[in-house]
């Protein structure tokens, strides 16, 4: 029988422990990765494994925009993801659900593009898991046109309107021989 040393005996501990920590199953990924100062990020869950689940996502919006945003869930195997609640909440009592697009295996909900006041909001993602799986979404931000902007525009289309009135039809003349 071979005898081992302490400084062997720790390196193949050590090795054994690594080796389970490898193997063992993922544990829930949550991300948000939100920039305010170009107004675009992603959020999702990379290891939904309990069910049911819930997750929120907070993200700060500076000025008056317009959010488009949405989310996907991605099947694995046999396992699915079933969304219960896609929620946006935030100031002044504001709260929306995103709109269903499909649902079944891949799950795609959207939001906007709407206008949102500045100020902190919390998106709720609540379902059910077949077993581990993830999704994905998406937030962009986009500037609201300034007053002085509309009444170009609308200027614009008043003199589009009176150059369209004042034409006139184009007179044949006849000539007679």
């Amino acid at each position: 029988m071979a005898v081992i040393s302490g400084a062997t005996r720790a390196f193949f501990v050590a090795a054994a422990s690594a080796a389970a920590v490898m193997a063992a199953p993922a544990s829930a990924a949550t991300y948000n990765n939100f920039n305010p100062a170009t107004g675009t990020g992603t959020y999702g869950n990379d290891a939904v494994s309990t069910s049911p689940f819930s997750d929120l996502f907070t993200f700060v919006v500076n000025k008056t925009s317009t959010l488009s945003s949405s989310i996907l869930s991605s099947k694995s195997g046999r396992n699915d993801i079933n969304f219960s609640l896609v929620q946006l909440t935030g100031p002044n009592g504001f709260s929306a659900d995103y709109d269903k697009i499909s649902e079944g295996v891949f799950e795609f909900r959207t939001y906007g593009p709407n206008i949102i006041q500045a100020g902190t909001y919390t998106l709720s993602v609540k379902g059910t898991s077949t077993g581990t799986a993830s999704y994905t979404g998406d937030f962009t931000l986009a500037g609201v046109p300034e007053p002085a902007t509309w009444g170009l525009m609308i200027l614009g289309f008043g003199a589009v309107g009176g150059a369209m009135r004042r034409r006139q039809a184009v007179k044949a003349r006849v000539a007679f021989a």
